[in-house]
């Protein structure tokens, strides 16, 4: 009866195979973890064995190039294969093109999980259906192969695992049409290490049930265990629609962590994802004057509704003296819930003149405040902080790597790999996570474009947009304005990121622990196609009513060195201009950045973040927002 249900089904899966072209395996997850570092890493195994499934029975080997390390040790067969290509050749030769197969994975087990390493146990079907008769819908002969598979595990510097080390068995039995009988064999289970007792459980239920001794018969498949988390497909937000997702934000005043507050109470991804935001910052911001899109212009820490999460907004967090245990008690005295977080965006930064100040400052406020989270949020699942594109050494004359750029690119000499913060920040997380259930990403934008209400250090945006304003007021409208660099510069190509785009994808990674954890590195920029400031300028200077046009080089004035010249003019027609802290070092913006330095977005776009936007209009938001908080002329 069995047999005769599943034989059409088969035959159609014959011709498509026969007919659809081989192609890469993209987006081939079956199933998804849940949040937390181990849990993470036992999705990530998951999706691979599932390629791996899914390589053999589309019969496109080269996809496991995805599954195993070029070095891999198998031994499948008689004869161990001792890299990757010899395998590839052993499961080429193993099927025949006229063959359709269908291998199904049961029981997966993954132990002994540490950051770049781990193992597993899986045992599998798999069933060889013979070629079909002409004018017939049922496969003559059936073939079972029953395997278990030993894997040892490693993490690439891509994030992705793969198998180093294969140890598999496998016993071949013959499944008669006419009786439908998968004869399986269960020896090896008492083996499970006892981490996962609910296995052992159901198996002694099940072998007092049918009395089962050694090898056995049975109508039915092997028992497995499959919980509700593994049956999501490994593309949908975990828990999207759980109650009480508690996010804070640390430096929400910056750039990217205002933008950040900003996309969670307008709702990103989905309303109802996050039941509170908690924005952290430092110096003093009245929520009336945060420009953050509050519904009903609701007041402090009012309860949230289904169209918006609750907002909680906390001042004098400063991180930048102290210890774990001053930071834990400062956190506790003032955050409300903070037990209860689930998500944390550490935006926070301190600048200091001297390159080692900065590390050491920089550095001990992230490691005071994990070390806090850990003491006071039991429930955290995912923590996501920024580098950026001085990991590709943006700041060495001349650059470091051939753009684009890529994540698995570095590290850079020695002499400037230690004047950054990053390196010694993602070892401060890896040390803090190891053995918890919370896992972290680290994601890389080149220049930032976006918006504050109170002012912020490295804002060129707000730079230019204060430059350009006060062009027009003392030039007047329809004037040319050079751009304020060189003319390679001009023409080099990037691609910015704006702090929306750069939020958006923040909560999307900390939505996807899977696909995103590990402490992934993902390059994020508002499109994946560089372009120029000899596409930007114009755009920028027509926004003002003034035409954008090439540098000319020695003879123009700064965009600082302007504002000065006129401040008295424009103050006696009643204008000042708002300050941008570090002005000056934004000057050199145009500059010193000579050489092509765009991103590569590939690894994101793997991971499941498709989001892009219109960089210029990037650009016109930022300066629409300006407007609006009078910190520009217009």
């Amino acid at each position: 009866m069995l047999y005769s249900i599943i034989a059409p089904v088969l035959a159609l899966l014959s011709v498509a195979q026969a007919q659809s072209p081989q192609r890469p395996l993209t987006n081939y997850g079956a199933f998804t973890a849940r949040s937390g570092s181990e849990a993470a890493i036992i999705g990530s195994i998951h999706n691979v064995l599932a390629l791996f499934n899914l390589a053999l029975d589309t019969k496109n080997f080269d996809a496991l190039r995805d599954v195993y390390t070029t070095d891999v040790v198998a031994k499948v067969a008689r004869e161990p294969t001792n890299d990757l290509e010899s395998l590839i050749k052993f499961y080429n030769g193993t099927t025949p093109g006229n063959v359709v197969t269908q291998h199904t994975c049961h029981t997966i087990f993954v132990y002994d999980i540490k950051h770049r390493t781990a193992k597993s146990i899986s045992y599998a079907n798999a069933y060889y259906f013979s070629p079909l008769e002409e004018g017939k819908l049922f496969a003559r002969d059936v073939n079972s192969v029953y395997e278990r598979h030993d894997d040892s595990w490693v993490r690439e510097p891509s994030g992705q695992w793969k198998i180093k080390e294969r140890k598999g068995a496998s016993r071949k039995l013959f499944v008669g049409a006419a009786h439908p009988t998968y004869v399986q064999h269960l020896q090896g289970l008492e083996g499970y290490p006892e981490r996962m007792p609910e296995l052992q459980i159901s198996l002694n239920r099940w072998r007092s049930t049918h009395q089962l001794r050694g090898t056995v018969r049975h109508r039915f498949r092997i028992y497995h265990v499959l919980t509700k988390e593994h049956t999501r497909t490994s593309h949908q937000p975990e828990n999207m629609n759980a109650k009480g997702k508690h996010a804070v934000v640390f430096g929400a005043s910056g750039l990217i962590g205002w933008a950040i507050i900003d996309q969670l109470l307008s709702n990103y991804p989905a309303p109802g994802t996050f039941a509170k935001v908690t924005a952290l910052v430092n110096r003093p911001l009245d929520i009336q004057d945060s420009f953050w899109p509050l519904k009903g212009n609701r007041p402090l820490n009012v309860q949230g509704s289904p169209e918006q999460p609750e907002l909680q907004l906390v001042s004098g967090i400063n991180l930048a003296n102290g210890t774990v245990q001053s930071v834990t008690e400062l956190l506790q005295t003032k955050v409300k819930g903070i037990e209860h977080v689930t998500h944390v965006f550490y935006f926070a930064y301190k600048y200091e003149e001297k390159p080692e100040d900065e590390v050491r400052v920089v550095c001990g406020m992230l490691e005071h405040t994990v070390g806090a989270l850990n003491r006071l949020s039991p429930n955290l699942e995912f923590l996501v902080f920024p580098t950026g594109t001085k990991a590709y050494g943006i700041h060495v004359p001349g650059g470091v790597f051939e753009a684009p750029y890529k994540e698995s690119m570095g590290p850079l000499p020695d002499d400037y790999q230690k004047t950054l913060n990053y390196p010694f920040m993602r070892a401060v997380l890896e040390e803090a996570s190891a053995g918890k259930q919370w896992t972290w990403c680290d994601i890389r934008p080149d220049a930032v474009i976006g918006f504050v209400p109170n002012g912020s250090a490295f804002n060129i945006a707000a730079h230019w947009a204060n430059y350009l304003s006060f062009y027009r007021l003392i030039e007047g409208a329809d004037a040319q304005v050079p751009f304020p660099g060189s003319s390679a510069c001009y023409h080099a190509l990037y691609n910015e990121a704006s702090a929306d785009i750069i939020g958006k994808l923040a909560i999307w990674t900390s939505l996807h622990p899977a696909e995103a954890g590990g402490g992934q590195i993902f390059n994020i920029a508002d499109q994946a196609k560089p372009e120029s400031m000899k596409d930007r300028w114009p755009r920028l200077a027509a926004y003002f009513g003034l035409h954008g046009v090439a540098p000319v080089e020695g003879k123009a004035l700064k965009p600082s060195e302007y504002i000065n010249k006129y401040q008295g003019e424009a103050g006696r027609l009643g204008v000042t201009s708002s300050p941008v802290f570090q002005g000056e070092f934004l000057d050199s913006y145009g500059y010193y950045l000579d050489f092509d330095r765009q991103l590569s977005l590939e690894k994101v776009r793997q991971a499941g973040f498709a989001e892009e936007m219109d960089p210029n209009a990037s650009w016109f938001r930022a300066f629409g927002r300006l407007k609006e908080a009078r910190m520009i002329v217009g």
